[in-house]
């Protein structure tokens, strides 16, 4: 008897596809799969699927509307009728208590049809999160591993802050580029609010408490010490709300004030001074007398620096909301290119998209992300936290049985199972661990950023390196293709890479590790085609631009052209050769292959080698050499240029 071949899941319909790309990329909900899967489960219920016809589309009215939406069809069957078309329920066969029947699909994807539909996103590849200290195989937590924070069960108990920066823009005379971040150690509840500094754009000066007139407060001429401490004010004064609210509207006691034991922050200056003085303030009147002695059980302050468990939790939350500026950055980005396309060729300064988030209109010509913050706000409080495994609201209200009891046992539930047998210091660095790479795999190059203080928001299909800390394109608009794969003493895979785009500049010299690229599905579809065809397309097309040139012209570089790179290369500091040889690999007179790390240049006589000098790295270990004769070994090597005999005789001789 032959049996139905399983399959892992069920694949997505049209309509499926076309909910994900709405909450994907139109609302640009910048989430994963399993938050994405939790938030369209609030939003679709047990909604069954609607039916579909041959070519799997649904019923829809002349008016736009969903057919089964605005009228009761006549079902015979798992069928219907509508506009001589038939329109059938898509089916799943269910086991239940060892019985099977047939029922009508949900509307809810699955959790595999969502990651599997994520995988080919183009846009998804791009803005991965990249991992700086991958591990790989069984792990286990070293000893200088960060703690987990294990919260008491009371809301606010401790609540971490941090500031972070966001693209400038200006409001009125006033320029924002800062936001200040609160967060509840046990329901993750978060409060947003910009912080106004003083810059060359808004010249007003500093205005001390006992000027300020009541009801015109001015940011731009308060320290930055005093906003933070309103927005933690503003914080608490909101979490109070909800309660109260809450309490009004079910019937149940209010359960009183919060009041933080321990207000986590660092040693920025927007937590100094001001700050610090009115938290003591808060400190000494929420003190109590025990035993006739006082003790200050709330509002404690607590400042670290540098690795924390406190620092990283408020830090974790910043990428979040970073995270979720940048996407609808993207959406409005999106939208402005369809209004130009559709309606004029010079969009007006001033416009929102319809249905857009925000009432008042969006500038396109300095993007103003404090419009943006109800939104990120409304994100990230409804959003489902994995580790407590419901949203912050239901959290801090105690919705559907997730008291704060059965929370804090999530959290250290979670704590110890992440904690269990993590180790960060195996061979094999790597993440999508669900295939080993080989070679003709399709990935994405990782983009390095410096990491400077310099944010913008990234251009729409621009391939330039971001040089600066944006949470978005990660890894390369470019596609490259692995073609060689070797394995280092370590028994670290490396992995050389090429562009699938035989006319594109943008190569990736020598071999990268693991970290540095990203596998991609194979049919993550570019312009219609899918990768080997869109692979075969551009190679076609290269092939026929040779086939027009009868008669190419070579143009021979002149005398003067080549004099002035072999003076620029005369000029260049270690750091320019660093960048372009660091990686390059060349054979030393034994025959040991080495492979070149830096180039730089010692004056002080203390160092074993001066002048220029060449770190390199074989099989043995590192070394130093003199740049010149790292050079020489390197004659045969393919990447040596002719004009490098002259730069060492020029240089050296």
């Amino acid at each position: 008897m032959a049996t139905e071949k399983q399959i892992p899941f069920l694949p997505l319909t049209k309509f499926q596809e076309a909910l994900l790309t709405e909450y994907l990329l139109e609302r640009a909900t910048g989430e994963g799969y399993q938050r994405t899967y939790q938030r369209l489960k609030d939003d679709l219920g047990n909604k069954v699927h609607y039916a579909l016809d041959s070519d799997g589309k649904i019923a829809m009215t002349p008016a736009g509307d969903i057919y089964e939406e605005t009228s009761s069809p006549s079902v015979t069957g798992q069928t219907y009728n509508y506009n001589n078309k038939t329109y059938t329920y898509p089916t799943r066969l269910v086991t239940r208590k060892g019985v099977q029947r047939v029922e009508r699909r949900p509307l809810l994807p699955s959790k595999r049809g969502i990651m599997d539909w994520f995988r080919k996103q183009p846009q998804l590849q791009i803005d991965r999160q990249a991992r700086h200290r991958p591990g790989g195989g069984k792990r286990t937590a070293p000893k200088n591993t960060l703690a987990p924070h294990i919260p008491t069960t009371t809301v606010c108990g401790t609540v971490f802050m941090d500031s972070f920066r966001l693209p400038n823009t200006k409001v009125g005379k006033d320029q924002y580029s800062w936001a200040f971040i609160c967060v509840d150690s046990l329901t993750r509840m978060c409060y947003i609010a910009p912080t106004h500094l003083q810059t060359t754009l808004s010249l007003s000066t500093k205005q001390s408490a006992e000027q300020e007139v009541e009801g015109e407060y001015e940011p731009g001429k308060r320290p930055s010490s005093e906003q933070t401490l309103r927005h933690f004010k503003e914080f608490m004064r909101r979490i109070d709300m909800l309660r109260k609210e809450h309490s009004k509207r079910t019937g149940t006691a209010y359960p009183g004030d919060v009041r933080p034991n321990v207000v986590q922050c660092d040693y920025g200056a927007e937590f100094k001074r001001t700050f610090q003085k009115g938290l003591a303030k808060l400190r000494d009147e929420n003190s109590k007398l025990v035993k006739g002695k006082r003790v200050y059980p709330y509002f404690n302050l607590s400042r670290k620096a540098g690795r924390s468990n406190a620092n990283a939790t408020a830090e974790l939350m910043v990428r979040h909301a970073r995270k979720y500026f940048f996407s609808i950055n993207r959406s409005y980005q999106d939208a402005v290119d369809r209004y130009k396309k559709e309606y004029s060729k010079n969009p007006p300064k001033k416009w929102s998209p319809p249905e857009w988030h925000t009432k008042e209109p969006q500038r396109s010509d300095l993007y103003n992300w404090l419009l943006d913050i109800p939104e990120v706000l409304r994100r990230l409080n409804s959003r489902y936290e994995t580790t407590i495994k419901c949203t912050p609201i239901e959290a801090l209200l105690q919705l559907n049985g997730n008291t704060h009891k059965v929370v804090l046992a999530r959290i250290k539930t979670a704590a110890t199972k992440r904690m269990r047998g993590a180790r960060f210091d195996l061979n094999l660095p790597g993440f999508s661990p669900h295939k080993e790479l080989e070679v003709g795999d399709y990935v994405r190059a990782r983009i390095h950023k410096p990491g400077n203080m310099d944010i913008s928001f990234p251009r729409k299909n621009a391939t330039n390196k971001q040089n600066t800390k944006g949470s978005s394109n990660n890894f390369s608009q470019d596609i490259y293709k692995i073609v060689e794969i070797k394995t280092l003493s370590s028994k670290a895979p490396m992995y050389r890479i090429e562009n699938i785009n035989p006319r594109s500049k943008r190569t990736v010299k020598g071999f990268v590790d693991r970290t540095a690229i990203l596998l991609i599905s194979p049919e993550t579809e570019i312009d219609g085609r899918k990768l080997p065809a869109h692979e075969q397309f551009l190679g076609e097309e290269t092939e026929s631009e040779d086939e027009d040139d009868d008669e190419p012209v070579v143009k021979k570089p002149t005398r003067s052209a080549y004099e002035k790179e072999l003076n620029k290369l005369l000029k260049w500091s270690g750091k320019d050769w660093t960048r372009l040889l660091r990686g390059l690999t060349f054979k030393m007179d034994d025959g040991k292959t080495a492979t070149i790390m830096e180039v730089e240049y010692r004056s002080s006589s203390k160092f074993e080698v001066s002048g220029w000098v060449a770190s390199y790295r074989d099989e043995t270990g590192a070394y130093d050499e003199s740049f010149q004769q790292v050079l020489e070994w390197s004659r045969g090597e393919d990447w040596f240029k002719p004009i490098f005999d002259d730069f060492i005789k020029k240089k050296f001789n």
